[in-house]
Parts: C-alpha cells; structure tokens; sequence
C-alpha cells in the first residue's frame, strides 16, 4: 500500500486514474488467496496432523538420532537445568549407549507436571479403604458389555493365548476392561514428562518416597530404551500419569521384558495391537506362575473365621498356608478349599469403616493377578469383572440358539417334533399317540430388556452369530416357543 501511494504522488497521475489503481491494490491485498493468515481448514488440519498416533522413528541401531528442534517454552517448568535431569541423561546415554546430545536436549524438554504429583501425594486425612466403592467404579455395565464384545470378536486369539499360557480369556479380557476399556482410555499424559516428574520431584510426603523415586528412575531409563528399540520418539508418546502405555498399560521395563508379537508383525505394537496385547498379559501371567486350571480364589463365609486372625492376615496376599493349616487355625473351608493342591492367603477386602472387611481365600493365581498392579482390590475387581463379562458371553450364545430356533420355521420345527415322535414310539408297544407340544409365553418386555444390555454385543461383526437384521424383527406381543426348543436352549430367555 506505502510503496503504489508513492508511485502516485511521484508520477501525479489525474485523480480518476489515482482512486482506480488505488481500488486494484486494496483488492488485491485483500485477495483471500493473498492473506497471510491460513484459512481455518487448514489450521484444522495442521491441528489434527500433531494429534495423530504416537510417531515412529527407524531404530536407532539403523540411523542417528536426530536431535529434537529446540522449541521455546519456559524453561523453569522442565528439566533443561534440573542438576539430577542431567546427571540421569548421562547414566541413561552410557547405560543403553544412546548418543548423549539426545538424551540431554530430549529430557531438557521434559515437563514438571504438578498433576502427577498430586496423583500420588498420600491424603492428608486417610480415608478407609471401601472395596463395595471401588468394585462399583470398576465392574460397570459399560465394562461388561465392551468386554463381552471384545471376548467374541478376538476368541480365536484368545483361545490361542489360553492354550499357549493356560491363562483364560475372561481374565486377559478382564485386565484390558480394567486398564484402558479395551483401547478407549489409554491416557493423556505426555510419559516423559510422567516418569520425569516421578523421578525427579516425587513428593517429599509420601512414606516409600526413596524406593519409589528409584523405581521411577529406573523406569525413565527403560522409557529410552524402549523407544530406541521399537522407533519411537519420546516426546509423542502417551499413558498414564505412572507412565503406563498401550491397551494394557504396560511399564517400560514390562514392555521389554515381557511383552510378545501375537500377530506375528515382526513388531510389538500394544497401542494398536489387540493380538499383542492379549499375548503379552497371557505371556505376563505365565512368567508369574499362572496354574492353568486353578482357581483364583474360593470365597468365605462371614462365621467361618475366628476371632483373632493377627497370624493369618500376617502374610497378606501372599499365599502362605496349606488347606489342613487354615482348619488348625480355626478357618472353616468348603469342600473346594478343602481339597486346594496348594497354598492359600486370607485376603481381606476392606468395606469402609463401619463395616467388617469381606474375606476370601487367594490361591497363587490371585496372587499373580497382583503382580500386575499390587492390590487386593485391583485383584477381586478384575476377577468379578471376567466373571460378568463371561456370563454376559455365555448369555448371549445361548440367546442366539434360541433364535436360530426361531428362524428354523414352523414347518422345521414340526418336522423336528413328529422325529421326536417317532423316536418315542420305538420304545412303547401302545399304538402311535399324538403329542401336542405345550408352549409357553415369552413377554415382549423381557426379551428387550436384555437385548438392550447386550445391544454392544450384538453390534460387533462375526459371522458365527446373528445378523442384525434378526434383531430388527417386529416381535409379537406373546411369543410361542416349543417345549422341546426350550430344553434344547434351557429356558434362556426367561
């Protein structure tokens, strides 16, 4: 605009020309093509680029690692100068021979993250723990019916994680519906910044504050490892305010140790990998002695313990004492825990303050349950939540017999009735009876009413069970079911 006015002035042009050529400037410099500011569709889709799935880099053992840009933010919110931040980019640099430049300049943009510390500051006013609370935060009805879903869509990967490490598939589904609801949650934290935080300002409140702090120092380490095994770039990915990653939330030293290639990528992917993931627990729980068939636990009755239990509850989780060693001790046992081929720990489940904690025997295979995260709490709610999800399963095959008998036809079904007949016959020396099968009534209510909590279900493509449309049928008011098709499907839908 400056330099057409001087233009003007210089040559003196008449005035009509002056506002015409002053009219084409302003047009163009307001040209929407010519506009410094990107339009909005394009500042949308840069914003989605940065959000996409963590970004992968070559292996570190293939290229140099490229040093990151150095961006401009507030260096007294990272650990650009923090002396222990530099100290571990030295040991961590030597320990997994990482070039040393790019452990500094990456964990000098870590971020202090007051949120994570106050995840793990103790309350100032402990509160009793609650297991009725915790459970109805864990086994919900969101859980059961993804779960259910995820159990049928990956059965056959399920299976084959349950022949190769004896673990079910109700439990591997269990701990994804615990963990992440199967892939829905796996967090929003950035895990460098997580395990930098962690290690480097854990609170000074809290009692295990030098074991943890340690843990945490050492996890930031495996962290680096991990990322230059798999291509990963540290400052993409994210977890959990611990630094958890993937469908099942796995530490960065578990993810090297334990976790396998399911589907046999020739890459471990837990972020989107459902094969991985089901393999990598199943793998998980076999390396902590899994015994494929045991039970888990065996419940208690509230008089079948004596009054002092100091001795039995000495051990905690960890199972301590043979069936015969329990009686002494004055445990009363169902005939199941009687007959247990193992140790077994008195597990206390607490219900608040004003209510007596609830009781149950732990085999080892509670116990390996908390090897995964160490509570007795977090145990009973993955166990209670494969036990839903494996009913809601069971449920839902059933329910689908009943309809494959529905859509058999009349004509089949009385096919099907006059076979029986006949069968019968072989076995009476009367003449031929006629037998009118007796019916009973299914009301519409009740049929809808379940399909609505297994409508998650019953979304998920498979070709082994019923198509949508067979649930789009108008249904009549009052149903007529055969009696022998109720034995055959064991009076599911009442």
């Amino acid at each position: 605009m400056l330099l057409a006015t001087s233009v003007l002035r210089h040559h003196l042009l008449p005035l009509r020309h002056t506002a015409r050529l002053l009219a084409a400037v302003l047009a163009l410099a307001l040209a929407p093509g010519l506009c410094a500011q990107p339009p909005k569709k394009q500042e949308a889709a840069s914003k989605k680029a940065t959000q996409a799935s963590p970004k992968r880099k070559p292996p570190a053992s293939k290229v140099a690692h490229k040093r990151p840009k150095k961006k401009k933010v507030d260096q007294a919110l990272t650990y650009a100068k923090n002396p222990a931040a530099l100290q571990a980019a030295k040991s961590i640099a030597k320990a997994q021979q990482l070039d040393p430049a790019w452990v500094r300049e990456t964990l000098a943009q870590a971020r202090f993250l007051p949120g994570v510390v106050r995840a793990v500051t103790p309350p100032a006013l402990p509160s009793s723990r609650d297991w009725a609370v915790y459970r109805s935060r864990v086994v919900t009805p969101q859980r059961i019916e993804a779960g259910a879903a995820f159990l049928r869509t990956h059965a056959a990967t399920l299976a084959r994680a349950e022949s190769q490490y004896g673990v079910p598939p109700s439990i591997v589904v269990g701990i994804l519906g615990v963990e992440t609801i199967y892939g829905r949650n796996m967090g929003q934290y950035r895990v460098l910044d997580a395990l930098a935080t962690l290690a480097f300002d854990f609170p000074d409140s809290h009692p295990k504050k030098a074991q943890r702090q340690a843990y945490f120092l050492t996890e930031l380490q495996a962290f680096y490892a991990f990322c230059q095994s798999n291509g990963y770039d540290p400052l993409t990915l994210r977890g959990s305010y611990a630094g958890a990653m993937g469908l099942g939330q796995f530490m960065p030293s578990s993810w090297l140790q334990y976790a396998v290639d399911f589907d046999g990528s020739g890459h471990i992917d837990l972020f989107n990998s459902k094969a991985d993931a089901i393999g990598s627990i199943a793998h998980y729980f076999s390396v902590f002695q899994w015994k494929r068939g045991m039970p888990t636990h065996y419940p208690l009755a509230a008089d079948s313990l004596p009054t002092d239990l100091t001795a039995l509850l000495e051990p905690d989780i960890l199972p301590s004492f043979t069936p015969q060693q329990l009686e002494e001790r004055g445990v009363v046992l169902s005939p199941a825990a009687r007959n247990h081929a193992g140790l077994l720990a008195l597990v206390a489940l607490p219900m608040g303050e004003s209510t007596a904690p609830q009781y149950v025997l732990g085999t080892d295979n509670f116990y390996a349950i908390t090897r995964y995260n160490w509570s007795s709490q977090y145990a009973m709610a993955v166990i209670d939540l494969a036990q839903a999800i494996e009913a809601a399963a069971q449920w839902l095959l059933q329910m689908y017999r009943a309809y494959q008998d529905r859509k058999i036809g009349e004509v089949a079904i009385v096919k099907r009735e006059e076979a029986v007949v006949k069968e019968r016959e072989k076995f009476v020396e009367a003449p031929p009876i006629q037998i009118v099968p007796q019916v009973v009534h299914v009301p519409k209510s009740e049929r809808v009413e379940k399909e609505k909590q297994v409508s998650l279900f019953l979304d998920m493509p498979d070709t082994n069970l019923p198509p949508l449309s067979l649930l789009d049928e108008p249904p009549l008011e009052q149903e007529t079911v055969s009696v022998d098709t109720l034995e055959y499907t064991s009076r599911l839908i009442e």
